[in-house]
């Protein structure tokens, strides 16, 4: 069984990033809020 991982534009990274550090909300709440699970956005 083959896994396919997702490959994310720069710009999705970095916006999700600034999501969690300005909008006083956990990795977990924005990572739910963008459908990744948490530790995709933590790393």
């Amino acid at each position: 069984m083959s896994v396919t991982r997702r490959v994310f534009p720069e710009a999705f990274k970095r916006e999700a990033v600034d999501r969690v550090a300005t909008s006083g909300l956990s990795a977990g709440a924005v990572a739910r809020e963008l459908g990744l699970h948490e530790t995709v956005l933590r790393r």
